[in-house]
This record gives structure tokens, C-alpha cells and sequence, in this order.
């Protein structure tokens, strides 16, 4: 079977467009990995200083941050 210049370069160009995705997931999961170790953090630090009723607080008000996050960062790159 015969491969066209026009299939190879849809191929490459696909094997490209794939890479870059698998890029982006990476990042991603980098960020990912970042938040659930501050998460990780915070519990271990609530845990230890803070009663039941503040460790709740302080952690709604993190992961609302961390949201407004995410949320900034898809308003201003049109993140998926």
C-alpha cells in the first residue's frame, strides 16, 4: 500500500496535535498534583490547630480561591 505525501503530512500533523495534548494533560496534571498537596497541607495544619467548625472554614475558603483560580485562568486563555 502506497502513502501519499498529503496522508503523511495529515499524519504528522495529527501526531503533532497529539503531542501538544498530551503536553497540556501534563501540565495539567502538575497543577493538579500542586492543589491536592496544598490541600494535603492545610488539612494536616487544620487538623492540628483548629477545631472542627474553623478546619471547615478555612478549607471552604481555599478551595473557593482556588476556584476563582481555575475560573481566571479559563476566562483568560479560553482554557476548556
Amino acid at each position: 500500500m502506497l502513502v501519499t505525501v498529503p496522508q503523511v503530512m495529515r499524519l504528522r500533523q495529527t501526531k503533532n496535535e497529539l503531542e501538544r495534548k498530551v503536553q497540556d494533560q501534563e501540565e495539567e496534571l502538575d497543577e493538579q498534583a500542586g492543589t491536592i498537596q496544598q490541600l494535603e497541607q492545610v488539612w494536616i495544619l487544620s487538623d492540628v490547630a483548629l477545631p472542627d467548625n474553623a478546619r471547615a472554614a478555612c478549607l471552604s475558603l481555599f478551595l473557593k480561591q482556588e476556584s476563582q483560580t481555575v475560573e481566571s485562568c479559563r476566562v483568560k486563555s479560553s482554557c476548556p
